[in-house]
């Protein structure tokens, strides 16, 4: 394959709407290393700096551009070992926080959940496997329906799952015990999920726990650049009046709560304490 290839192939998979963080980050892994393999090192170098044009609020995206154009500006670093060695981490480290999240989902008896985390489902699976029997409600999440997808993957767990609308879920908080959500971006001001979050949060018990599954990967120090997209109005309504003006996003800026408890690979730390962690490391540059 040769440059322009490549190029395709970078932009089918930014054009991805249906796939979830961890998904494009493994294509964009598996296109890195390819390139890296077979173009030469000006095209590969030339590629990594077309795919940081990419206008995506994921930060494990974000991030995976910049370390690796900050590598590949030394000809003698070996980029091919660099990639596989960097996602071998990312993987680790998300098996830890998995691990972490399902010893605290194991204590409820119910939980919610919005949107289809890779981390979520992989945290809930893990739980199943230590014995937990709870119920997960989940939310459709429209318009383009991930928690379907979440609960077809779950269907067939010794688990009882609920799902609804997203306004039905909504109405159904009292009936769980704490939330387990997934983070496309963690900045220092905000973070970012799927559009629902806010309202999530609003509507549950504010002595109920919100737990954010997130390893240090989705964690931005720039949070000024971060746009959420608009995204095409026929996924709402299709032939909707021209006078109508249709808002369809996939994400929100999500503000902190005091009830929010962040895990990643190493720690469970609330909101405050993140907050100042992530203003420090911003100062650091």
């Amino acid at each position: 394959m040769n440059y322009i290839d490549f190029k395709k192939k970078l932009d089918r998979l930014k054009s991805d709407n249906r796939h979830g963080a961890i998904y494009i980050e493994k294509s964009l892994f598996k296109i890195f290393i390819k390139a890296a393999r077979e173009l030469k090192r000006s095209d590969f170098k030339k590629l990594v700096e077309y795919s940081a044009n990419w206008p995506t609020v994921m930060a494990n995206i974000l991030n995976l551009i910049d370390n690796v154009q900050k590598y590949i500006q030394h000809p003698e670093n070996d980029m091919i070992s660099y990639l596989r060695s960097l996602q071998d981490d990312i993987l680790t480290a998300r098996d830890k926080l998995c691990g972490k999240a399902a010893s605290i989902i194991k204590r409820y008896k119910s939980i919610v959940t919005i949107s289809a985390s890779g981390l979520v489902y992989e945290s809930i699976h893990k739980t199943i496997k230590m014995g937990w029997r709870g119920a997960v409600f989940v939310a459709e999440s429209r318009p383009v329906l991930e928690g379907k997808s979440l609960a077809v993957s779950l269907a067939e767990s010794p688990i009882r799952i609920v799902y609804g609308t997203d306004c039905q879920v909504l109405s159904m908080l009292d009936d769980v015990n704490a939330a387990f959500i997934g983070a496309d971006l963690i900045s220092s001001r905000y973070f970012i999920n799927k559009t629902g979050t806010s309202a999530l949060l609003s509507c549950l018990d504010s002595k109920k726990k919100v737990y954010i599954l997130a390893d240090s990967s989705k964690y931005y120090d720039f949070p000024d650049k971060i746009v959420i997209p608009e995204m095409p109005p026929s996924e709402v309504w299709p032939h909707h009046p021209d006078r109508v003006k249709i808002v369809n996003r996939y994400f929100e800026k999500v503000s902190f709560h005091k009830n929010l408890v962040f895990i990643n690979e190493s720690e469970c730390i609330n909101s405050d304490k993140l907050k100042k962690y992530l203003e420090k490391r911003q100062l650091l540059g």
